[in-house]
Formats: structure tokens, C-alpha cells, sequence
């Protein structure tokens, strides 16, 4: 597929009047420039351009090589020069091979690099929350899976459960290299947390407990009588509030009512004498033009049967499509809408209307 590369300036609108040009592509001063690597002290591109240019201008000035030497080398050569390692005082290639490959002449750091690689490993093992935990009924059975497990089963920082309350949990502490130790290849240490014994504390007598019982299980026991009466007098009442919505127990205004003796009680009157119009209308909150977004429905009544008033919501000015950014009234309602970026094409100087206020305009240049 083809590509086509073209070169824009981004310019951000901040009113229907106003708007700021965020990116000149045309202006080399603000393009940024790292000079770490350089050594340049220039921080955008123009100046660094013009930096360069100031030195090359320097060397064709004058300041032309006309030697190089090594700093081991008493006189200045021309024209193809070669640097040995000789030149400039370093050891040759084939002394540093051979330093290289001596066995023991890095047999200690070697060693050492070792160890720390293996500690290093545990450490990041242990930072990468990869320890894992073991539970067992007593320090015996651990003591048993400890001795006989393999080196790699466990590493340092793996937790150890003791099931029994009143001895401690341990941790991995060290990894040996041979199965010698009580733990086989493992030392093991205490976990700092102590286990928590609640055996005592319902009989503890607390004060701040609202029961006429000041104790825990006895404050339990008080609320549980309480409840359960309740639960009972609710039982007690189900039958009665059945009858109440059914019907079959009357209320004593609903009962006098079933013995008045005007047209307009709700015993005797079928519908109303004269139908009624119910109107709802609902404010929506305004568009964005000031103007107010309304719904409304009516329905007409006379009591005999049930009815529905359906509401028609009034249109909230915004026409009906998918966009980026939305306004939106107290209500919620959108009441305009908006693209936040716009491409503009060749020739097009400002974004069209449809860019929301805030959105970026990609101005072809």
C-alpha cells in the first residue's frame, strides 16, 4: 500500500475566534535536541546546525591537522597513519588473550562471582514475591520434609506453617550446599509474628457494649433473644397484613367507606361523572442556543380502568451523528457535539465548525 507523507502545522482551537499554534514544523528552533552523545551544547536543532558550522568553518580556516602520534611516540607522522597498541602504551592483543584464558588467574574472582550469583538470584527470587509456603501439623513432620528434600525445593524466604498454636512458624533462611545440617540443606529461622490465641476473649467484660451483658458471648446470646422475638411477633403478623392487602380485613376508614351513602363514594362510583385530562410536562434543561429542551404527554381519565402517559421528549439541538467530544446539560442530555481532531486539506487555513473548542487542527503546509 502507498504512503504518502505530508507536512503539517497542529493548531489547537480555543474559541470560535481565537486559536494557538502548538507545532510550526517550519521553525527549527523549537524542535528539540539531545546533545549527550555530541558533546554539542546546543539544545535544538538551528543552533546545533549553526554550531557545526562555526567549527567546520574553524578547520577550513586553518586549523588543519598536519600530525598525529601516539602518546608513547616521540614524533608527529603524516599522511597514513597507523596507531599501535605499542603508540599509545597499551598491552598488545595476544597478552590479553592469553590473560584471558588463564584458568588461574580468575579462578577467585570466579569463584566469588559464583557465590554472589546464587545470593543474587535468591534476593531477586525473594523481591519478585516468588517464595512459596509449606504447612505442616508439627516441627516434626517439617523437620522430616526439610531432610529430605532436594536442594531446589525450597528457597530462601519460603514461609513454614506449624498447624499447632502454641509453637512458631518458620521461614527459609539459608540454602547450604550439602545436605549436612538438621534441616538437611536448609537453615531455618523464626517468623517475627507471633500466633494469635482468642480462645479468652468472649469472656473478656467490655463496657462499651450496649447489652445489659457486658461479656462477648453473653452480649451474643442477648441480641440472639432479642431477634428471635422479634421474628417471632413478625411470624405472628403475617396473617394479618395477608388479609390487609388482600381485601379480607379492612382498614377501619376503608370500612366506613363500604356504608356511605353518596354517589361519589368509591364503593358505589364506577367512573368519574366528567373525564379528566392529565398533562406531564418535564424540563430537560436548555441547548446549547439557550432555547429549552421540553417533554410533554397527556391522557385522559375517567377511573374507570388504568392509564399511561407516554412522554414525547423534545430534540436536544443536536444533530443526530457520532462524534469525539459532546456537551452535555445538568440533565445529561447532549446538546452539541464536536470532532476533536480535523485534517485539513490543501488550501485550508482555519478548522471548520465541526471542531469542538479544545480540538487539535492539522493544518497542511
Amino acid at each position: 500500500m502507498a504512503q504518502t507523507t505530508k507536512q503539517y502545522q497542529i493548531i489547537q482551537k480555543v474559541s470560535t475566534s481565537d486559536s494557538l499554534l502548538l507545532h510550526p514544523e517550519t521553525d527549527a528552533d523549537i524542535v528539540l535536541y539531545d546533545n549527550t552523545e555530541s558533546a554539542l551544547t546546543a539544545t535544538n536543532t538551528k543552533t546545533a546546525i549553526d554550531e557545526v558550522a562555526t567549527q567546520i568553518k574553524s578547520i577550513t580556516d586553518g586549523g588543519v591537522v598536519t600530525g598525529v602520534k601516539g602518546d608513547f611516540e616521540l614524533e608527529y607522522r603524516k599522511g597514513q597513519v597507523n596507531i599501535t597498541a605499542n603508540d599509545i602504551g597499551a598491552e598488545s592483543s595476544g597478552t590479553v588473550d592469553e590473560h584471558n584464558t588463564n584458568l588461574s588467574a580468575h579462578s577467585d574472582i570466579r569463584g566469588l562471582v559464583s557465590n554472589a550469583q546464587g545470593k543474587a538470584e535468591s534476593a531477586y527470587a525473594i523481591a519478585e514475591g516468588r517464595q512459596k509456603a509449606g504447612v505442616f501439623k508439627t516441627v516434626s513432620d517439617m523437620t522430616t520434609v526439610l531432610k529430605t528434600a532436594g536442594s531446589t525445593a525450597y528457597k530462601v524466604g519460603d514461609n513454614l506453617y506449624i498447624k499447632d498454636i502454641d509453637v512458631p512458624d518458620y521461614w527459609i533462611s539459608a540454602v547450604l550446599e550439602t545436605n549436612i545440617g538438621t534441616y538437611g540443606y536448609y537453615e531455618i529461622s523464626r517468623l517475627e509474628t507471633a500466633k494469635v490465641d482468642l480462645t479468652d476473649y468472649q469472656t473478656i467484660t467490655d463496657s462499651a457494649f450496649s447489652t445489659t451483658d457486658k461479656t462477648v458471648s453473653g452480649a451474643v446470646n442477648e441480641v440472639k433473644a432479642t431477634a428471635d422475638s422479634a421474628k417471632n411477633s413478625a411470624i405472628a403478623n403475617v396473617s394479618d397484613i395477608a388479609n390487609i392487602i388482600n381485601g379480607t380485613t379492612k382498614v377501619p376508614k376503608a370500612a366506613a367507606a363500604d356504608f356511605a351513602t353518596s354517589s361519589t363514594t368509591a364503593s358505589n362510583a364506577g367512573k368519574w361523572t366528567t373525564a379528566r385530562t392529565i398533562e406531564v410536562s418535564v424540563n430537560s434543561g436548555l441547548k446549547s442556543d439557550g432555547s429549552a429542551i421540553s417533554g410533554t404527554g397527556s391522557q385522559s381519565i375517567d377511573g374507570s380502568v388504568d392509564k399511561n402517559i407516554s412522554i414525547n421528549l423534545g430534540d436536544s439541538g443536536i444533530t443526530e451523528g457520532t462524534y469525539s467530544a459532546i456537551e452535555v446539560n445538568s440533565k445529561g442530555i447532549a446538546v452539541a457535539g464536536g470532532q476533536m481532531i480535523e485534517i485539513g486539506a490543501w488550501g485550508q487555513v482555519m478548522p471548520s465548525a465541526s471542531l469542538a473548542t479544545g480540538g487539535l487542527f492539522f493544518k497542511v503546509i
